[in-house]
């Protein structure tokens, strides 16, 4: 009985220093890291950085934006066949005059008419993706000035835009 306390003393010491020489370890391993951080990553920061910065030659000009006009906010069913796909799409548009503006406000029912015929034309495939995106705004901008007589949409944006 004596021979397992001093078994269970020595083993219960032997895992302190194992725990020890862990805890030395990842203590060297971090200020090593924190060494090489600090000390080879600040040269390539400092070689990356120019010693002088030019002023811009010419002044660069700031681009006239057109005003802003809310297309609505549309709840889809999608063309998926054998199930029921939704989509709701929140659209604004950019247009080229204030005339523009007028125009769109006063012909929104066929340009959401002309919007629900193509957005529920599309399939949840069709839907998704950057590239998809790209497509649905140019289709929907082309679409909708075909209808427009005094300027044109510059650019349609889809603030919000889920499928479920």
């Amino acid at each position: 009985m004596a021979e397992q306390e001093n078994n269970t003393k020595a083993e219960s010491g032997g895992s302190k220093m194992l725990l020890v020489a862990l805890a030395v370890t990842n203590l060297l391993s971090l200020g090593g890291l924190a060494y090489f951080v600090v000390v080879g990553g600040g040269d390539q920061a400092a070689a990356s950085i120019p010693e002088e910065v030019s002023e811009p030659e010419a002044p660069v000009e700031a681009v006239e934006v057109g005003p802003t006009v809310d297309i609505g906010t549309f709840s889809i069913t999608l063309a998926d066949p054998g199930q029921n796909r939704y989509l709701k799409a929140i659209l604004k548009a950019r247009v080229s005059a204030s005339s523009v503006l007028e125009e769109v406000e006063g012909r929104e029912p066929e340009i959401r008419d002309r919007v629900i015929d193509y957005l529920s034309s599309l399939t949840v495939k069709e839907t998704q993706g950057a590239a998809a995106k790209s497509a649905i705004r140019g289709n929907l901008k082309k679409r909708i000035n075909n209808i427009l007589r005094t300027g044109e949409l510059e650019s349609i944006f889809l603030t919000e835009f889920v499928t479920q």
